[in-house]
């Protein structure tokens, strides 16, 4: 029987947090997920990660794991190039979901881009990307003061741009007041963009967004549930800028609100977006409408932020900061070299491939990997 050129296996992980992380999704203590490994016969390893977000509606880990694997297998015979191919169909006619799409897609390219001895950005359409791209420092604490101190510390590192996260106060007085905190912190040359994760009513936010422009917003992040992009759309022109996240997790979603042109800016997650070519058309068509995008991590291992980065470094003329700098999040991370971040930007891996190797005595022993 003919062996297969590519072999597939996964090794789940579980990486925890330095500390819990709130959302308005609720408290967060660690993600989980697995690395998708696709071997071919000179040993070469290509990876992808396959994250679970239940919170953004993923299916269960171990049945994505399961049907990632057997995608895998069952096209081992075939080149990663002609192998990507069937996936894109695969993914078109909805037989898999996002992250398993993007995963094996990550994972393929990888492979096909370590063959060659070639950086991972080669094969984005060709793209070439810049050496460091922007990113934003997370605060997330609830406390006021805590959230000052998270603040002034990632302005201490270079930061030029924080996303706060809100929709956490018992009552608006209290949400402008920590609004104002952190503005006052950061002082007025640097940008604040706030994430509400879908806590507001479209009345709650239509009151506060006249009252929040003061702060020289760049813009706020989902204020209003995810379905309702009615709702969305009636937050615009309201004196901040507002983006789409929860809203467009998957690419359907993401066309229609281009198309009810129901936000300013798109908030796009490549790990659940399928083909990582569904990232790069939603960001081109995006731009070329006049929209702006940001690419952003869901907090999960260096392999993901990684794939992530190489996308937001495709991405022509957006001058943004991305949601990139979340692998200080962990305790510990599961790539070699780890992500640099200098200055409040990234540094693109350079090849072959994704640019980092995975450290599985690591994965082993911090991230719960069997």
């Amino acid at each position: 029987m003919k062996q297969p050129r590519t072999h597939w296996r996964a090794l789940p992980y579980q990486l925890a947090f330095r500390a819990p992380f709130s959302t308005a999704h609720g408290l967060q203590t660690a993600r989980h997920g697995a690395i998708l490994l696709a071997r071919d016969g000179a040993g070469l390893e290509g990876l992808g990660d396959l994250v679970s977000l239940p919170e953004f509606g993923t299916p269960p880990l171990a049945e994505m794991i399961a049907v990632a694997v057997a995608w895998g297998q069952a096209n081992g015979q075939l080149a990663p190039g002609d192998a990507r191919q069937r996936l894109w169909a695969d993914a078109a006619a909805h037989r898999l979901a996002g992250p398993v799409a993007a995963a094996l897609d990550t994972a393929l390219i990888d492979l096909e881009t370590r063959q060659r001895g070639a950086p991972f950005g080669v094969a984005l359409a060709g793209r070439g990307s810049p050496d460091t791209i922007p990113v934003n420092a997370v605060v997330g604490a609830r406390d006021t003061a805590a959230a000052v101190a998270v603040a002034r510390a990632a302005i201490a590192q270079g930061f030029g741009t924080i996303k706060l996260k809100v929709g956490l106060c018992a009552d608006a007085d209290a949400e402008l007041a920590r609004v104002a905190a952190v503005r006052a912190t950061i002082g007025p040359s640097r940008r604040l963009r706030l994430d509400a994760n879908e806590t507001w009513t479209v009345t709650q936010a239509q009151r506060l967004l006249p009252q929040l422009a003061i702060f020289d917003l760049e813009y706020l992040e989902q204020p209003v549930p995810r379905a309702d992009l009615a709702a969305l759309r009636a937050c615009r022109g309201l004196g901040v800028a507002i983006a789409a996240d929860e809203a467009c997790t998957d690419s359907d979603r993401a066309a229609a609100i281009l198309r009810d042109e129901a936000a300013d800016i798109l908030i796009l997650k490549p790990a659940l977006l399928g083909p990582l070519t569904n990232t790069l058309h939603l960001a081109d068509r995006a731009l070329d409408r006049g929209f702006r995008v940001v690419t952003t991590s869901v907090i999960e291992s260096g392999v993901g932020v990684t794939m992530a980065l190489h996308c937001a470094a495709a991405l022509p003329g957006n001058d943004l900061a991305h949601g990139l700098a979340t692998s200080a999040l962990l305790v510990a991370d599961i790539i070699d070299p780890q992500l640099q971040i200098t200055s409040g930007r990234l540094t693109v891996p350079r090849g072959p491939g994704l640019g980092v190797m995975l450290r599985r005595e690591h994965m082993v022993h911090t991230a719960g990997g069997r």
